[in-house]
């Protein structure tokens, strides 16, 4: 529990769940908590993640991956703003602040049945989208810089190797591409090198559909490439026509570049 401040500069309680990651037998303890003796090895009791972050901030990571009927019970703490503790006979008030995070589209699943609509709505007050990492190509490199930097090595990154990471698809957004540096970083140190090379990378893969390729990866492949269309389609992993297509799609005049 990391605490945060107020605007009045009072100290503020935040809690993080990931509730892919909680046994679906212990939701009501670990959310709502539970008093001594509730169940068999509960020696003591525990307060929960709700009233831990009483006064505070709640964030419920991984939202969409719970069951429906655990929904219900979650919605109960959520619209009521009260919990009722395993083994507890009466609700204990509990304000706090929720904040969601989930990769589901909900929408789609309350359509599907698959996410209860009114706990959809309850927790759909201010929604912030985050663009996968492939949408973000100028983050991957600040990024990948900022990994090794955590590491504290002298080890610097190639520009080959910079290159390749930039144009890679990302189908596990951050978290591949922290997996890539480390493996990268990992592989040059074995090696005794000053840099990580592309052959220190894991495979990665590209981009090959004409619609996961971004205006600024096109943009920055030309630049790279001198104009050549050839080079500028190898670099993106990609053929020249699809190349010529996403140009087309992004209005940007094939006849700009020069034959390769």
């Amino acid at each position: 529990m990391n605490p945060r401040r107020s605007l009045s500069g009072k100290a503020c309680p935040f809690v993080a769940i990931n509730l892919a990651a909680v046994p679906e037998a212990l939701f009501e303890s670990e959310l709502f908590g539970h008093e001594r003796g509730a169940f068999t090895s509960a020696a003591q009791a525990r307060a929960g993640a709700f009233r831990e972050a009483a006064g505070g901030v709640l964030f419920l990571d991984e939202v969409g991956e719970l069951r429906l009927d655990l929904q219900a019970k979650l919605l109960r703490a959520v619209d009521l703003q009260v919990v009722r503790p395993l083994g507890a006979s009466r609700d204990v008030p509990c304000s706090v602040r929720l904040v969601a995070a989930t990769s589901v589209d909900l929408r789609r699943a309350c359509e599907e049945e698959k996410f209860r609509a009114d706990l959809y709505y309850r927790l759909q007050g201010v929604v912030l989208r985050v663009p996968p990492l492939r949408e973000r190509p100028d983050d991957i490199l600040l990024l990948a810089l900022a990994i090794i930097e955590a590491e504290a090595t002298s080890v610097r990154l190639s520009a080959n190797a910079a290159e390749s990471l930039a144009l890679a698809a990302y189908e596990g957004n951050a978290r591949e591409l922290r997996s890539a540096v480390l493996h990268g970083l990992g592989s040059a140190l074995a090696d005794g090198a000053e840099e990580i090379r592309v052959e220190h990378l894991p495979t990665l893969e590209r981009c090959e559909r004409e619609h996961s390729l971004t205006e600024i990866q096109v943009r920055a492949a030309m630049s790279r490439a001198a104009g050549v269309a050839s080079r500028a389609a190898s670099l993106l992993g990609v053929s020249r026509t699809t190349f010529y297509n996403t140009c087309k799609r992004f209005g940007i005049s094939p006849s700009s570049l020069r034959a390769g």
